[in-house]
């Protein structure tokens, strides 16, 4: 069934959203037309339209267009209504504290992982995922703690080709994976060494709801130099420490309320 010309238009405001990277933040109306194999006035006024939104702003000087406040706005309300996010804070900064590493808070979305926190170390040199940032869920240990719990869709993921990602990752490989999410599971923390970003290790565990499936996972991400493999894996058993007691704090927010027992009271001396 073709889709509705509403529902065509839809679809092309979300490809012009998705066509912003952090590599690519301005983009042309000639861009954005060819992407989107639209004539430039079809294209202009789809622009326009997400401009008036607050969607996009056109810069005067230029003429290219970026990414509005409006969605900033909107990102805001998206973190705010992320219960794990309010309740895993205060682990956050417990664990830089302890360990004096960069900590962030992630969680799984089709296939990749999506960070919701991020907060620096206490040294001067730190590398901190951004907020709302994505990457290939098999490449770093955040969502290959999350995969070990999701074992479908970890199978869908492989099926579907996964992506070889830079040179020292070998997680693109089926088997290897395959292994790495059975140890992950049986342990409870994923490793990273060096396969995400060369030199730095992390370690990882998931956050699981009543039904044992992730909702999101907390990592600690350091130089390598900083966290010799010989630690990581002391770490990694902190890190599901920590993960399972936002669980537990999660679980408790989110149950529903006990009805209390309604108490039957039979008079000695019925009427």
């Amino acid at each position: 069934m073709a889709a509705s010309p509403r529902i065509q238009v839809l679809e092309r405001a979300m490809t012009v959203l998705g066509l912003f990277t952090p590599e690519r933040p301005a983009l042309s109306l000639v861009e954005v037309a060819k992407a989107l194999d639209l004539y430039p006035s079809t294209a202009h006024r789809l622009l326009n339209t997400l401009e008036d939104g607050g969607m996009l702003r056109r810069e005067d000087a230029s003429g290219l267009y970026r990414l509005g406040v409006r969605l900033l706005e909107l990102s805001d309300h998206v973190m705010a209504d992320f219960d794990v996010r309010n309740i895993a804070a205060r682990h956050l900064r417990g664990l830089v504290h302890e360990f004096g590493e960069a900590v962030s808070l992630s969680c799984f979305d089709h296939g990749y992982v999506v960070y919701l926190d991020s907060v620096l170390g206490t040294h001067a040199f730190s590398l901190v995922n951004r907020v709302g940032a994505r990457q290939p869920a098999h490449r770093v240990a955040s969502g290959r703690a999350m995969l070990a719990h999701l074992p479908e869709e970890a199978e869908r993921m492989i099926d579907t080709g996964l992506e070889p990602g830079s040179p020292v990752t070998p997680m693109a490989d089926p088997g290897r994976l395959r292994r790495e999410l059975a140890a992950v599971a049986k342990r409870g923390y994923a490793l990273d060494r060096g396969t995400a970003v060369e030199g730095f290790n992390a370690v990882a565990a998931a956050i699981l709801d009543f039904s044992g499936t992730p909702v999101a996972a907390i990592a600690v991400l350091a130089p390598s130099g900083r966290i010799p493999p010989r630690s990581l894996h002391a770490i990694g058993r902190r890190v599901s420490e920590i993960a399972i007691a936002i669980g537990d704090e999660l679980r408790a927010s989110t149950s529903p309320p006990t009805k209390p027992r309604t108490r039957r009271v039979v008079s000695a001396n019925p009427a």
